[in-house]
């Protein structure tokens, strides 16, 4: 009799030749004969999960999979494995768990860092991505060295990256005009100690662009890897500046030429000639704020019979909802399709023969920026998802809205500057769980929670006393924030409230509360929880006051100059155009501003008013189809239609 260990081997190697084959049937039976004969036996778990996965039944091969690295913590093909089924069930979470894991079975495997780095990078763990990015960037590759580089950027650790590009530029020979443009951008905090601190790092990066704008004539012929990133922390900073805009992308759009070369017109197509084709460029076809605030809108309801709609994703990841978006789209064009270097992603938008190029932001996604440097199309316009000016003459519109813009707007734009009418993008309306209750999230029954919940960068350090001067005031007060966990931007700006609080004399270890940042539903259940949503005076909340609304909060704001400190107002102006109960929420001052949200906080009648209000009128704000139309409006006229 042949012995069980001998029967074992030779059906692994038998699996493992079908699986070699992609012969998932054989591979599955010679894997089920093995764990017949021994159930715990892990390497036959790992090939019955991959034949599983060829065949496309990814429950069942998790299912496998996840038993071996039970019995096999160590294996790391296993975890490998695991990796990819989660992520092809948009488990993105736990596909990064599953690839760090399997890189700590071996740190000295370069696939298995780039990974780890690629699958953490993904889901917002910047600081775990940084050991497997620094092992692939031990190996000396440029391209791996600068995706270190963006992860400090990512993490708030601009020394370590500006002292990394030193070091490339010295070992690496690169251009050293490239490279002064790249530390000027890298150098820029996410969140920064004080006010002035903001206006020295702003100071810092006019004397970098100087310094990049010195070498410029050097510019050469850089490698695609040395693209510099877009300066997306600049806005929050210092006041919009066009002029200082039109200078970087001076340097960045010769930089992006040299790179990506100069791309020859594309074929032209006669005037009045079918559909006017429309590519959507985006980095972030997946469950984002710019994805729910714009490219949801125009993937549904842009005219398919004067459009045709293409999905133009040049993104590191996308998931359930991005592929969503993209299936209403007349087609979807993958960068990856396009080859493997940036400058053959460019040549092939500028092939595909786009009359117009639609963007719902520049500078929050990797290689946007540069491709929209570059004359891809006639017609090139961007949109109000980073409410900055690009200074690039490549972008001939800015699409904003007439609700949010000040009178004077158009002075803070290089591009002509369109009022879509209202909010200016048509917005479904979030879908909330179940309401929970508040003992679910270790919120006493007698505190006033006060949402905070913003992207750090957008709580201003000269703003920090309005909340402590409420908290203050109102002493069951719970000021609720998110943030990166373990990150350096969260340290300043808890350290900064807790300075703010402390001086006031409040009490910062009871009545501040910081989160990590939290997956869209469990963001909504503990906003529909909360009693006030305190807008940044900073830089004002856009999706997430909607979000807001949806769930009937009362908002506060204090608007601004800029359409970026007014996202709030013109939520609220749109909610209530005749301002018969939304006036007390518009502040006119920093002391306005903190009496209506104390008079809230301590009036539970007048805010039980108020979200009933919020409530009775979210409709206006949502699934509006004026902006759509208007946009179709003004791209057809620009387009000589």
């Amino acid at each position: 009799m042949t012995p069980p260990s001998d029967e074992i081997d030779s059906l692994i190697v038998s699996a493992s030749e079908a699986v070699a084959r992609g012969r998932w049937p054989d591979a599955i039976a010679a894997a089920e004969q093995v764990l017949a004969i021994d159930p715990e036996d892990p390497e036959g778990l790992l090939l019955l999960g991959i034949a599983h996965a060829g065949a496309g039944d990814l429950d069942v091969a998790r299912e496998s999979l996840e038993r071996a690295v039970r019995l096999d913590p160590e294996h790391a093909q296993a975890w490998t494995s695991l990796a990819e089924v989660c992520r092809g069930l948009d488990e993105l979470r736990e596909a990064a768990e599953a690839a760090l894991r399997a890189w700590r079975c071996d740190t000295k495997d370069l696939g298995l860092a780039r990974r780890a780095a690629s699958a953490l990078a993904a889901v917002g763990r910047f600081d775990e991505a940084v050991p497997p990015a620094t092992r692939l960037a031990e190996a000396g590759d440029v391209a791996d060295r600068l995706r270190l580089v963006e992860l400090f950027v990512a993490i708030d650790r601009g020394e370590e990256a500006t002292a990394l590009l030193e070091e490339i530029e010295r070992n690496h020979g690169c251009d050293p005009g490239v490279m002064a443009l790249h530390r000027a951008e890298a150098s820029l905090p996410l969140v920064t100690e004080s006010a002035e601190a903001a206006d020295a790092a702003a100071s810092d990066f006019d004397a970098a662009l100087a310094r990049s704008a010195a070498n410029a004539p050097a510019f050469g012929d850089p490698a695609d890897a040395v693209l510099p990133p877009w300066p997306f922390r600049l806005p929050a900073l210092a006041e919009p500046n066009p002029a200082r805009a039109r200078r970087h992308a001076e340097l960045a759009s010769h930089v992006a030429v040299a790179a990506l070369g100069r791309p020859k017109p594309a074929p032209s197509r006669p005037s009045g000639a079918g559909r006017l084709r429309i590519g959507l460029l985006s980095g972030l076809w997946r469950d984002h704020v710019v994805a729910r605030l714009l490219l949801d809108g125009w993937t549904r309801h842009l005219d398919r019979d004067r459009f045709e709609v293409v999905a133009i994703d040049v993104g590191r990841s996308v998931d359930e909802y991005g592929r969503s978006l993209q299936a209403r789209c007349d087609r979807t064009l993958h960068a990856t399709s396009l080859g493997e270097r940036p400058r053959a992603v460019a040549a092939g938008i500028g092939d595909a023969g786009f009359d117009i190029l639609l963007l719902p932001e520049l500078g929050m996604a990797p290689l946007v920026p540069q491709l929209a440097a570059l004359r891809l199309a006639p017609l090139q316009a961007v949109a109000w998802g980073h409410p900055e000016t690009t200074g690039l003459s490549t972008i001939d519109l800015f699409l904003s809205s007439d609700a949010m813009e000040p009178a004077d707007g158009d002075r803070h734009y290089t591009e002509r500057l369109v009022r879509l009418p209202g909010l200016g993008a048509t917005v479904a309306r979030p879908v909330f769980p179940p309401p929970a209750e508040r003992a679910t999230f270790a919120w006493p029954d007698d505190a006033i929670v006060c949402w905070c919940a913003q992207t750090p960068h957008k709580h201003a350090p000269q703003f920090d006393r309005l909340y402590a001067q409420v908290a203050e005031a109102v002493p069951s007060s719970r000021f609720v924030f998110t943030a990166p966990q373990a990150s350096v931007s969260r340290a300043r700006l808890e350290q900064r409230l807790h300075r703010a609080f402390t001086a006031a004399g409040a009490d910062p270890a009871r009545q501040l509360e910081f989160l990590p940042v939290l997956p869209t539903a469990e963001f909504r259940s503990r906003l529909a929880a909360a009693d006030l949503f305190l807008d940044p005076p900073g830089w004002s909340g856009g999706h997430t006051t909607l979000e807001a609304v949806a769930a009937g909060r009362p908002v506060v704001t204090l608007p601004g100059d800029f359409m970026r400190r007014r996202h709030a107002l013109g939520i609220l102006r749109t909610l209530d155009p005749d301002g018969a109960w939304s006036t007390p929420l518009i502040a006119e001052s920093p002391e306005a501003y903190v009496a209506s949200a104390i008079a809230l906080a301590t009036d539970r009648l007048r805010r039980l008013a108020i979200a009933d209000s919020v409530a009775a009128c979210a409709h206006r704000c949502f699934d509006d189809p004026a902006p759509i139309r208007a946009l179709e409006g003004v791209l057809l006229e620009a387009a000589g239609r």
